[in-house]
């Protein structure tokens, strides 16, 4: 099965080269001249593809893949390792979803194009998103304690089916409110918009207002809502769930289906006016393997915008509709969907594996890597 599988990706244009470690203790050197290998081809895009071993314990196949995966992108190359413990008939499966991750984050191909979010003035004209940005927030363990990071990925020139993407990482021993807030503020001096373009900026919080009020000044606050729209999506929150009755049974409902929880809610802070709305959306379908699956929990979707957006003509649905669009695209996996616009997704999934892959003598050193974006888009 596996040459089988070898041989059908060579028929899509694919060179293959393979190798073999038959002896774990010899793993440094054989690695060593794979990567040596790689490097050295003049082809422009390259990935290290490798099958564990079968006979193995489960811990250590985790310290394998954590030790290989951690060297090879750590010397700038794409890596993904595949444990072969579970069914065998997995394998093709694992094999076509760490290929649509190499298209995505190695060739920087969206899976598909976006529609443009376009919002009108009152006079006619009109203005386009020319930067979408996802801020979250964790807490990364290090050797000897702990720090809260917020993480801001800046995804641009999204409009023609492919993106680039910048990197901007904050630590702080305060609250994870206060760092995301610091990394907000480092974000708005870099905003490079025309007069005709704005920037949509994604927080994973329920509450962006505390974020904003109560951590930035009045000076900065102002900046944000004059370049760009707030959204807070999370799945965090406390709100009840989305259902439908369905021929007298209760089901899940339709992906995108929302319900408006308040609309255009007038803030006052100082001189400044906010306004702020809520949504409940339901953005990913019940598994269907499950003959009593769970009920879904809704993403909470909260947009926070100010005077400058007043005077245009702001479709909330528009934004909502947007943010699904964001959803949608780039999920690698044909049986599990990310529930969050993408741009977060990428934050907690990026975050989650450099933390997961750094020894732990190492965990310093990878926070070190992760300023650099071609190592944080190879995680």
């Amino acid at each position: 099965m596996k040459q089988v599988r070898i041989e059908s990706l060579e028929k899509q244009g694919l060179k293959i080269v393979k190798d073999e470690c038959n002896d774990l203790s010899k793993l440094g050197d054989v690695l060593e001249s794979i990567l040596n290998k790689v490097k050295s081809d003049k082809r422009l895009f390259k990935a290290l593809l490798v099958l564990g071993p079968m006979n193995i314990e489960a811990s250590r196949d985790e310290e394998l893949k954590q030790r290989i995966e951690f060297k090879v992108i750590s010397n700038y190359v794409f890596c993904r390792y595949i444990s072969r413990l579970r069914d065998a008939n997995t394998i093709a499966y694992k094999i076509r979803t760490v290929l649509r991750g190499f298209v995505i984050f190695v060739l920087r191909e969206l899976s598909h194009k976006l529609k443009p979010l376009e919002l009108r003035s009152v006079d006619g004209k009109s203005y386009k998103v020319s930067t979408v940005i996802g801020i979250d927030a964790t807490m990364f363990g290090l050797e000897k304690g702990y720090y809260k990071i917020a993480c801001a990925v800046t995804l641009v020139d999204l409009g023609n089916g492919t993106f680039d993407m910048e990197v901007d990482l904050k630590y702080s021993d305060r609250g994870e409110d206060a760092v995301l807030a610091e990394i907000l503020r480092d974000q708005v001096n870099n905003f490079k918009i025309s007069e005709d373009s704005f920037v949509l900026i994604y927080i994973n919080r329920a509450n962006i207002e505390s974020v904003l009020l109560n951590y930035l000044d009045l000076s900065t606050i102002s900046k944000i809502l004059e370049k760009g729209i707030v959204i807070g999506a999370t799945k965090t929150h406390s709100y009840s769930r989305i259902l439908k009755l369905q021929e007298g049974t209760i089901v899940n409902p339709e992906p995108w289906i929302y319900a408006s929880l308040q609309k255009r809610n007038i803030i006052r802070y100082n001189n400044l006016k906010l306004y702020s709305s809520r949504y409940l959306m339901t953005t990913i379908e019940q598994p269907k393997r499950l003959k009593t699956p769970p009920t879904i929990r809704p993403v909470l979707f909260t947009i926070l915008y100010g005077d400058r957006f007043t005077k245009t003509y702001i479709s909330e649905e528009n934004l909502l509709s947007y943010s699904a669009s964001l959803v949608a695209i780039n999920n690698v996996s044909s049986t599990w969907r990310h529930s969050l616009p993408w741009p977060l997704h990428i934050v907690d999934r990026k975050l989650k594996r450099a933390h997961e892959l750094a020894p732990q003598e190492q965990k310093s050193a990878m926070l070190e890597l992760l300023h650099d974006k071609e190592i944080f888009r190879l995680l």
